[in-house]
């Protein structure tokens, strides 16, 4: 898309000098120029110091780190120091609309890691921001009520002492509305982080959580130094905690890592039971290790962005194609959170998980159902089919119920999950409603009969998941519905 709108440029603008950037042409500038006769400039790694010299007409032949046209000749300038972080600018002086995007920020450059697949995995060391200009632009965020400011620092924690002052700085300034969200590395988070991270409001904090690979020799071939019981008990803590959202990573198409192994991975995660599991696959990106050592390491991998691994030497394309719909089946039933309570339920009654979503996952196939939109019933519809043939199959539907009321108020469900109601029963829900004392002790004194609802189950639904699902009392019970700002669940006597 860059290629084509600067060829227009230079045919309406012909003297235009057009310059570009980035990861994408960094590390082949060179060929880039050689092959696009309109790029007259490139600018290799950290751009700061360079662009601005280039905007303030300082000669090409005095930039460092700039690949350049001179005449029919192209011309690689030597790549200068990096710049410390604190003569950058802060980039956010004027918000201008952005109080409701997500806000990207830096406190460090570099990472100390050094995998494969990463164009950090070759950086020397960890610059830092000074903290007292951290904790001054974070305040500017706070004052500015942003919704979440999300930190690109590689590897946030690495610094320990770094990460829990600016824990602090946050706990101590919440504003009580925005998120921040860092990348850590579990297996250093030590005893001192999690008694500062217990104090964190509930919502101020998300955790992302790069574990990539539970197998160590697939680990060791990327080079990714992770101690994973450390890693297991640390997100343990984390989660034991009940304040921080916690999302964490797994790569598919990992040089030495087969089918087998990566769903091993996938239910080794999956124990951890995170509020989201991003099965991603492996991107050769440019500048990376791994893209250099494709071919020794049998990596075939799309030609054009996002250079996606299509096939390695261990995994098949029609594996990673499978794994595609078991990232989809995850991302929909999953990470939605829409079916958490049924999930919790009827995974176990398979071999693991990945049996779960593989077989869901080829009933989604098997049934027509891939490439299409799909709304909220028909989801529900697919899953409900699917676990048509297991046992227990009343609590399985109205757990399905139970989840989608949850989180919205539905009126339109599927025949199978409406609650039909006699006469007596509609009179009863009539009743319940024009009791004043039911409106003081649920509504906080005000009727609303539109912000909520009264559904029948045929047993007690909120015991059997208070239970960790051992306890089913098959009393059936009535469950008031409450849509306020957060969702709540009462049992009711009608």
């Amino acid at each position: 898309m860059v290629h084509k709108l600067c060829n227009c440029i230079k045919l309406v603008l012909p003297e235009t000098t057009i310059l570009l950037g980035g990861p994408e042409v960094s590390y082949d500038a060179e060929t880039i120029l050689a092959e696009h006769a309109n790029i007259d400039i490139i600018i290799r790694d950290e751009g700061e110091v360079a662009f601005k010299a280039f905007i303030n007409g300082t000669p090409l032949s005095q930039i460092g780190g700039v690949t350049y046209r001179d005449g029919d000749k192209i011309i690689s300038n030597a790549t200068t120091t990096p710049l410390p972080l604190a003569d950058i600018p802060f980039a956010y002086n004027k918000l201008n609309g952005l109080e409701n995007k997500i806000i990207y920020y830096e406190t460090s450059r570099g990472c100390p890691n050094s995998c494969g697949y990463c164009l950090s995995g070759d950086a020397v060391g960890v610059r830092f921001l000074p903290l007292k200009r951290v904790c001054k632009e974070l305040e500017f965020f706070l004052k500015s009520n942003v919704k979440q400011v999300k930190f690109v620092d590689r590897t946030f924690n690495c610094n320990p002492a770094h990460a829990r002052a600016v824990w602090n700085f946050l706990i101590e300034n919440d504003n009580g509305h925005t998120n921040f969200h860092f990348e850590i590395s579990a297996d250093i988070i030590t005893d001192d982080d999690i008694a500062l991270l217990k104090n964190a409001r509930p919502g101020l904090f998300q955790f992302e959580v790069g574990v990539q690979s539970t197998n160590i020799d697939v680990l060791g071939t990327i080079a990714r130094k992770t101690n994973l019981p450390r890693l297991y008990n640390s997100v343990g803590n984390i989660k034991a905690l009940g304040n921080i959202h916690l999302h964490l990573d797994l790569i598919a198409g990992l040089p030495g890592e087969n089918y087998q192994s990566f769903l091993q991975s996938f239910d080794d995660v999956y124990a951890l039971e995170p509020n989201k599991l991003q099965l991603g696959f492996l991107k050769l990106l440019k500048g990376s290790r791994l893209r250099t050592q494709n071919a020794e390491l049998g990596l075939m991998f799309k030609p054009h962005a996002p250079y996606e691994v299509l096939r390695t030497a261990q995994l098949s394309f029609d594996e990673i194609i499978t794994l595609k719909t078991i990232e989809h089946m995850l991302d929909v039933y999953y990470n939605s959170g829409l079916f958490r309570n049924t999930l919790r339920f009827v995974v176990p009654k398979f071999s693991s998980p990945s049996v779960f979503f593989e077989s869901l996952a080829h009933h989604f196939t098997t049934g027509g159902y891939e490439g299409v939109s799909h709304s909220k019933i028909t989801t529900l519809n697919i899953l409900h089919d699917f676990c048509a043939t297991l046992p227990e199959k009343q609590i399985i539907e109205d757990l399905l119920r139970f989840d989608m009321l949850l989180n919205e108020n539905i009126h339109n469900l599927p025949q199978w999950a409406v609650c039909i109601r006699t006469d007596d029963e509609k009179h009863k829900i009539k009743n319940f409603y024009r009791n004043t004392n039911n409106a003081d002790k649920y509504f906080g004194g005000v009727k609303n009969v539109k912000s909520s609802r009264i559904e029948a189950f045929s047993f007690d639904i909120l015991e059997l998941i208070e239970s960790g699902f051992s306890n089913i009392n098959k009393t059936p019970t009535e469950v008031l519905f409450i849509y306020t700002k957060k969702i709540r669940t009462e049992k009711v006597v009608l």
